[in-house]
């Protein structure tokens, strides 16, 4: 029955102006190259390191020229086959008020936590008024799952008004709130955050994937302290934790001195002092 439905339309579909955006507002243009991570720190990156997010080797000006007229094409074609689907979508009911109504339903957690991610595959959702309403619900919703999916949508967003919320989530009772706030202060730093960060990522109890994402964080902080709270993860019991600490700890200088706990504490106090 839904093929045939899928088939009936495309006459429809077919005719100009049947398609509006529905209350939405247009699509941003495309985003900067600079990441909210390199725009955090006036870190000047040294020579790459092992996987430190700084190998990207971008095409030259050239090359980047000449693939220029064929992404436009790809862009228009994929414009031109993205319609008849929102299309089908806006007449099945699947539109950003209906979003808004589920995330707004007081009796289930599901459709709240679905509306919100629903809403936001729309672009013009990932800034304010919409933003303010995520971070509400990140503080205020009963559910964690609610909560965790907020948080999310804050991150998603580049949220910067949000990162007190991420620092008190990162206290959080429930594991995937604290979670999806460590991430979120990957993207987004905060200097307040930096002692939970370091408690989460120090405490044996804790759960590996939110340690784990807590010293990923960390490497952001660029801090003598943060740095020795990292040097000492690398003696984890847990190689995961010991593998994501040397990782941040490159990333964070430059050096490469692997697991030798030693060696990294002889260079940040040593007469170059690199970290003050």
């Amino acid at each position: 029955m839904r093929r045939w439905s899928v088939v009936l339309f495309i006459p429809l579909l077919a005719s100009p102006g049947c398609w509006s955006a529905g209350g939405a507002a247009p699509v941003a243009g495309p985003a900067t190259q600079a990441t909210e991570r390199q725009l955090a720190s006036t870190y000047r990156a040294g020579p790459p390191g092992i996987d430190d997010d700084s190998d990207y080797d971008p095409p030259s000006p050239v090359l980047d020229t000449a693939l220029y007229p064929f992404r436009e094409i790809g862009k228009g074609m994929g414009e031109m086959f993205a319609w008849p689907a929102q299309a089908i979508e806006k007449l099945n009911g699947d539109t950003p008020r209906h979003a808004v109504l589920q995330m707004e339903d007081k009796n289930s957690a599901d459709n709240r936590r679905n509306g919100l991610n629903r809403l936001l595959e729309w672009e013009y959702t990932h800034q304010p008024p919409y933003t303010k309403v995520y971070e509400g619900m990140a503080s205020l919703d009963d559910d964690p799952t609610v909560r965790a999916a907020a948080i999310r949508a804050c991150n998603r967003s580049r949220d910067h008004k949000a990162t007190p919320v991420f620092v008190k989530a990162l206290s959080d009772p429930n594991e995937l709130v604290r979670l999806e706030a460590a991430k979120g202060l990957a993207n987004l730093p905060d200097p307040n955050a930096t002692g939970p960060l370091t408690a989460l990522a120090n405490n044996p109890d804790e759960s590996r994937d939110v340690r784990i994402a807590a010293t990923d964080a960390l490497k952001y902080y660029r801090t003598l302290e943060v740095a020795r709270v990292l040097s000492g993860l690398l003696a984890d019991r847990d190689f995961s934790i010991c593998w994501q600490a040397r990782r941040s700890l490159v990333f964070l200088t430059h050096q490469d001195f692997a697991y030798d706990q030693g060696e990294w504490l002889a260079y940040f106090v040593g007469p170059q002092k690199p970290l003050g």
